[in-house]
C-alpha cells in the first residue's frame, strides 16, 4: 500500500509539474499571438494612410492587355 501510494504521489508530482510547464507555454503562446497581431494591425493600418482605399481599387480596375 505504501508503494502504491507513493508511486500516486509520484505520479502527481509529475502531472503538476508537466502542467505547469504546459501553462508557461501556452502564456509564450499568448503573448506572441498578440505581438503579431500588433504588427499586422500596425501594417494595416500603415497602408491605409500610405496608399489609401483607392489605390487598391485602382490596381484592379486597370484594363488588361492582351499579350502577342
Amino acid at each position: 500500500r505504501s508503494r502504491k501510494n507513493q508511486l500516486m504521489y509520484e505520479s502527481i508530482s509529475e502531472l503538476q509539474r508537466k502542467e505547469k510547464a504546459i501553462h508557461e507555454h501556452n502564456t509564450l503562446l499568448e503573448k506572441q499571438i498578440k505581438e503579431k497581431e500588433k504588427v499586422v494591425t500596425q501594417q494595416s493600418l500603415w497602408n491605409q494612410q500610405n496608399h489609401g482605399p483607392s489605390s487598391s481599387s485602382f490596381l484592379l480596375q486597370q484594363p488588361v492587355l492582351p499579350c502577342l
